[in-house]
């Protein structure tokens, strides 16, 4: 098999023996002495058919063992499904001196695999292995080993292994960091931090890459009449020799416009990085570094809203509440800030000086000034972009939902797609990213944050009175491609928030593929994405206004997806407001999707003002879990009877009677004015003579799935075992994770920190991530017991972990087994968790476990953190370290699966 590398003269010095001396990518030195380089040449290994998001739970350094000790044997071939003779062997590639990877298997058959498979053939997997050689100060200077600042761009984990080389031999289990998978710019860099190298000698590493060829970040290569899929990666390493230190981090900045001399947010984001130690920035008022500029800055107040403490190497966006009384006119902010040490052997403060240039704007500008820029805190100081009516809010707003990959506030095509509005205010949430969470959770609940931020603007200056947004006002939503399918998910998912909805060229939802698991397991890990399948839900839109629109020769978005949402809504109301635009021989994209005489009479005809919408005489309410909180109509599934499934609730309103049924509806809600004018109740057949109001008093646990642990507007704090490294590393890199993919704000905190937190408050609302190494801490005990209630489903010791009675376990002889009732399997065994509840002291917020029997239980369990979506999780799984990882999985108040 061949590996398209390029620069074939580097390849050829490489067979011919090159040496360190020679032909490596210099790193760079640091001032005390440290250098470090990387060989051009690679290693690869591939490609594996995978399904999008399957290397989290096959792991990304699949086929290999990397558990160690690994020794490399480049004549080893594994088993691939694509290649002739199904077997692959290892090739090489190269990386440039800019970092550019680009992979391309010119022996695979892509053309044959797509005539039986579709585009979907074209997903595949690869590893990479490079070599890192870090080398220490000449001359026996004894200084700390350097830290190593790495970016992955397009690629989803790499991990940094000691080599066996020398005969050394790496007995520990990989640290997986996540790479920028999406390419999304201005993201913080991954820092690695070496605990002891020797000084006498250079150290070598295997550097271990996951490359994973995505349809959606690389496309299909026949639109660049291409018939190899070309895996383009960009890997870059820097040396940092930094003392402890805080230093800014521009790119993480979030600044409102002044519009008419006014911050046109509640927030300012200011991004700060540790480059080592541990700090914490006090929540006092910040003053001017000028004294003659006081009297301009006059009546404002940046304040932070509670004390922020900085891990190492953790990069967080401070957030200041904006108090302002005055008009400002300055172009230019300047404060400082104070950082103190928090490391007991350590007495140091750093000053900060912050210079931020503001930019005005008028509301009534032309075009040119337009769209403005707004900010809210939702977890984190957040932008979005807003352009203002030509006359008046007299008409609802429009929120403009982009699509995957596209930056709105760099990139202005986004803001003029859709015509700016005479009655109607235009907002366009970021969706915590360029990818964000698919407009799903997270990214969902700040669509509406963002609304209900502006709301809150317009309201704060009697200035703007001409242009306010009425409170609870319902909105129009419209979106392109991944926005187009986040269209679907906001108005299927708050129904009684939506007028109407323009869905253009958006897809239906993502298929998951998950090999090596059994069937009843894949079943419940399913489940938990049934969340995110826009089709189940459309019964909750059956009666709203929806103009869809695509392009008919769409390449990237087969039509047919429009067309079948549509169906699926016709078929449960045969008479459904509904009207499909297909553009003939239109693409993807093209510039006339939004700027159509269609697309503005539609929006006429349901802009109006005077617009009502009353509740249907017969509608269906459509819920996966209670804690998605749907209302349609004012209707509501309080209660399920199985967790996991789909629940419906069915109202019709005939003659008088009140009929409704229910599946798998344990309790409901209707608004009292639906009882009014109604002479009977009938519920499932059964007819209710006395209609009586009632209160639901009894609190009830809604189940739901992991990635709710995301869904806050609070910082999430991460919370590690006391003296446990690779606890403290876990929870340093899903910081990491959680800023790049997500724009999630996290706080680490210590175990026993957390216990004396708790006392004095610096634990506030927010959710909790508590991780962990065999025993729990006395603070995440606690939480775990409360999360279980008086009868426990789920029990931890340092040994195992119990689930339903079922136990996995080392038995006493120390051969490691897991046990289920009445049956004992004997095999290696490591074993981790994920379980979601809610948080002890603040039941509005849930924590999560993440917790392993060892560390590679740890690692595992790490690995499932659903960051990004398409990674599966109901309320807890248990994974162990066979081929699939998952080894049970579903919710507390259901059996086991497994």
């Amino acid at each position: 098999m061949r590996v398209a590398i390029g620069f074939l003269l580097a390849f050829l010095r490489h067979l011919h023996g090159s040496d360190a001396s020679g032909n490596q990518i210099v790193l760079g030195e640091t001032r005390y002495g440290w250098s470090a380089t990387l060989d051009p040449v690679l290693d690869v290994l591939g490609p594996f058919p995978i399904a999008a998001r399957e290397q989290h739970i096959i792991g990304p350094g699949y086929p290999l063992n990397l558990y160690a000790p690994y020794i490399h044997d480049s004549n080893r071939t594994y088993p691939s499904a694509y290649a002739d003779g199904g077997r692959v062997a290892w090739s090489k590639a190269i990386i440039e001196e800019n970092g550019d990877i680009n992979i391309r298997y010119e022996d695979i058959r892509w053309e044959t695999l797509r005539a039986t498979e579709g585009w979907a053939a074209f997903q595949h997997h690869s590893v990479l292995r490079a070599r890192l050689s870090l080398s220490p100060p000449t001359g026996g200077l004894r200084v700390s080993a350097p830290n190593l600042k790495v970016d992955l761009s397009q690629g989803s984990y790499f991990a940094i292994l000691p080599s066996n080389s020398d005969g050394f031999e790496h007995e520990g289990v990989p640290e997986w960091h996540s790479g920028n998978i999406y390419a999304t710019e201005m993201v913080p860099s991954n820092t690695i931090r070496f605990s002891a190298l020797p000084w006498n000698e250079t150290s070598v590493f295997d550097v271990f890459i996951s490359g994973d060829y995505e349809i959606r970040l690389f496309g299909d290569p026949a639109t660049t009449c291409d018939a190899v899929p070309t895996l383009a990666l960009n890997f870059k390493l820097v040396l940092e020799h930094a003392p402890a230190n805080v230093v800014r981090d521009i790119s993480q900045d979030v600044v409102p416009d002044i519009v008419d001399h006014y911050f046109f947010g509640s927030s300012i984001g200011i991004g700060i990085r540790s480059t080592e130690g541990w700090w914490v920035l006090r929540s006092t008022s910040l003053q001017p570094l000028e004294r003659d500029r006081a009297e301009i800055l006059k009546g404002l107040r940046l304040c932070l809203t509670r004390d922020t403490h900085i891990a190492p190497s953790q990069t967080r966006i401070l957030n200041f509440e904006i108090f302002q009384s005055r008009p400002l006119k300055a172009s230019r902010l300047q404060f400082r800030l104070e950082f103190v040490a928090l490391a007991s052997d350590v007495d140091d403060t750093i000053y900060l000086d912050i210079t931020l240039d503001l930019r005005h704007r008028t509301i009534t500008g032309d075009d040119a000034n337009f769209p403005l820029i707004a900010t809210h805190f939702d977890n984190v100081p957040l932008p979005y972009l807003a352009i203002p009516p030509r006359v008046t809010s007299a008409s609802p707003p429009i929120l403009f939902l982009h699509g995957a990959g596209v930056d709105i506030i760099q990139d202005l095509t986004w803001g003029r797609a859709l015509p700016r509005q005479s009655y109607s205010w235009i907002i366009m949430p970021t969706g915590r990213g360029p990818w964000g969470f698919d407009w799903r959770g997270p990214s969902s609940t700040e669509v509406w944050h963002a609304l209900d931020s502006l709301v809150a603007i317009l309201s704060s200056r009697v200035e703007w009175e001409k242009w306010i947004i009425p409170k609870d006002s319902r909105a129009v939503v419209a979106g392109h491609s991944n926005g187009g399918q986040g269209t679907w998910y906001a108005i299927t998912h708050n129904p009684d928030r939506v007028l109407a909805a323009i869905p253009a060229a958006g897809y239906i939802k993502a298929q998951l593929i998950h090999h090596f698991i059994d069937p009843s397991l894949r079943g419940i890990l399913d489940s938990s994405s049934t969340y995110d399948d826009n089709d189940l839900y459309l019964s909750n839109v059956a009666d709203m206004k929806i103009l869809a629109i695509h392009g008919g020769a769409d390449s990237n978005v087969p039509t047919w997806h429009s067309r079948a949402m549509l169906g699926v809504v016709e078929s449960w109301c045969a008479d459904a407001p509904i009207a499909f635009y297909e553009q003939p021989g239109m693409p993807h994209w093209y510039s006339s999707v939004f700027d159509s005489d269609r697309v503005r009479d539609f929006l006429e005809s349901v802009l109006s003002p005077d617009l009502t919408k009353p509740p249907s005489e017969s509608f269906t309410l459509t819920t996966i879990s209670t804690s998605e909180n749907i209302s349609l109509h004012g209707c509501r599934i309080e209660g399920t009877l199985v967790h996991g499934r789909l629940a419906q609730l069915s109202v019709t309103l005939v003659s008088g009677s009140l009929l409704i049924s229910t599946s798998n509806v344990e309790r409901f809600s209707i608004p009292i004015a639906f009882l009014s004018n109604v002479s009977s109740l009938q519920i499932n057949g059964k007819l209710l003579d006395v209609l009586e109001q009632a209160a639901l008093t009894e609190p009830y646990r809604a189940a739901g799935r992991i990635a709710q642990i995301l869904e806050t507007d609070q910082v999430i704090f991460l919370v590690y075992a006391d003296d446990s490294p690779r606890a403290l590393s876990a929870a340093l890199r899903l910081a990491h994770s959680l800023a790049v993919y997500l724009k999630i704000d996290s706080e680490l905190v210590s175990d026993s920190e957390a216990v004396h937190g708790e006392a004095t408050g610096r634990l506030g609302s927010g959710n909790l991530i508590c991780i962990s190494i065999a025993l729990l801490g006395p603070f995440c005990q606690k939480q775990l017991e409360h999360a279980q209630g008086k009868e426990p489903n789920v029990a931890i010791s340092a040994t195992s972990i119990k689930v339903h009675g079922v136990s996995f376990t080392r038995n006493g002889t120390g051969r490691p087994r897991f046990l289920i009732p009445a049956i004992a399997v004997h095999q290696s065994f490591s074993a981790g968790a994920l379980l979601l509840g809610p948080r002890w002291g603040s039941e509005a917020d849930r924590v999560l476990f993440l917790w392993g029997i060892d560390v590679k239980g740890l690692e595992g369990a790490l690995l499932l953190f659903p960051f990004r979506t398409g990674i599966p999780g109901p309320e807890w799984l248990i994974v162990d370290d066979r081929l699939g990882r998952v080894a049970a999985a579903g919710f507390v108040s259901l059996l086991l699966h497994v």
